[in-house]
Formats: structure tokens, sequence, C-alpha cells
């Protein structure tokens, strides 16, 4: 049985910089920007860090963080600590990129993914 889409979203001409300036902004709010995360997590698998140990340890952990939703179980994952994590990850990437493409997100799985990383 074919599951029910929920949402489709297209992308185009979004930078890498505008996406980490809008997550950090709601961050900043209180409020946890779910479905940008797990856009802008998606997107750094393709892009090169300065340290790459370190962007994938920071990588990874968010990464759990979502996909246990830990924000919303522990307090050890905060607003203020997603934001720091998410500010060494910018910190990391030397150049800005442009994101485009598809994010179909269904009602009860996995979203399909369809984004390209380009160097600006």
């Amino acid at each position: 049985m074919k599951e029910r889409i929920r949402e489709t979203y297209v992308i185009a001409n979004l930078t890498l910089s505008k996406l980490f300036t809008e997550i950090l902004r709601n961050l900043e709010g209180s409020i946890i920007p779910l479905l940008d995360l797990r856009i802008l997590l998606r997107v750094l698998k393709d892009v090169p860090y300065t340290n790459e140990m370190e962007g994938v340890y920071i990588h990874e952990s968010l990464t759990i963080c979502l996909e246990h939703e830990l924000y919303a179980k522990s307090s050890e994952w905060s607003c203020k600590v997603i934001a720091s994590k998410v500010e060494k990850l910018r910190d990391l990437i030397l150049f800005d990129y442009l994101i485009e493409g598809s994010v179909i997100v269904f009602c009860s799985s996995q979203p399909e993914w369809d984004l390209r990383v380009s160097l600006i």
C-alpha cells in the first residue's frame, strides 16, 4: 500500500548561509525548525568541513537528536545546545552553496529527498 503524501516542498535558489540563518533565528526564539534542520543535515552530507572529524561528529549527534526526538525527551537538547552545534557546523564550512530540489513528506514514514548542492 502506497503511503499518503502529507506535503511536497520545492527548494529553489536557497543558499546554505540563508538556511543556517533561518534555523538559528528560529532557535533563538525557542522554536526548533524540524524540517529545516533535517534539510540542513541532509545537505551537509555533500559538503566538506574544514575539520572533517569534528564536523561529522556534530552532524551525527544532531542527526541522532532528531531521529530519536531527544529535543523533546532530554533537557540536554535545548534550543541553546542545538543552536551551538549548528553554529559550529556553520563555522566548519568555508564556502556558500546553493540548494535545490524537493522533499516529499509522508504521514508516517521517512521523507523522500531529491536535493542537490552546488558551490556558488
